[in-house]
């Protein structure tokens, strides 16, 4: 009389684990793709909102306690991870100093500014006078104004090189939209 064995062989034992392993990668590898596009994406919404914040910040004088405090939104591609923003008086000189520095925001992890209108660095201006903001750019520590109504932001996973995991942002000056 025969017992009928229950138990996997070694061979049946190793082709199971094998497929389970397979099957983990698979998914694991959809869902790191799926949160780094994620990244992305919300560090585009970031640059947005923040962009609309500094304005925001400057029609409704950031400092209470004094009159007409312009704002600055500060990107620099040495920092890339880093959204500056900057407080001074209508009337006053920009300096890009610690006293000035009103608050710090950072992009996700790993997502880079990677190229801002073919410049290394761009600072917003938005005055708390005049609804229209200013663009500039500096070139060896001397402000450039930019006239273009359209900045293009290239934003990037580690650098990646194509769509999703690289998008651009659009900032249009005249009508203070931003478009990604």
């Amino acid at each position: 009389m025969k017992k009928n064995s229950t138990w996997f062989t070694l061979i049946e034992l190793l082709i199971s684990i094998t497929i389970f392993i397979m099957m983990t990668v698979m998914v694991y590898a959809n869902y790191a793709l799926y949160q780094n596009i994620t990244k992305v994406k919300l560090s585009l919404k970031e640059v947005s909102q923040n962009i609309h914040k500094a304005r925001n910040m400057a029609i409704n004088w950031y400092d209470k306690n004094k009159v007409n405090q312009s704002v600055w939104i500060y990107f620099d591609l040495n920092d890339n991870n880093t959204i500056k923003f900057y407080s001074f008086d209508y009337d006053k000189q920009v300096n890009l100093d610690l006293e000035h520095l009103i608050e710090e925001k950072k992009l996700q992890d790993y997502v880079t500014l990677n190229k801002i209108w073919d410049k290394n660095n761009l600072m917003i201006y938005f005055s708390s006078i005049y609804w229209k903001p200013t663009l500039y750019y500096f070139d060896n520590w001397e402000k450039v104004e930019i006239n273009d109504d359209e900045i293009k932001f290239e934003i990037s996973f580690k650098n990646a090189l194509y769509y999703p995991l690289k998008r651009d942002l659009k900032y249009f000056k005249n009508t203070n939209v931003v478009d990604y």
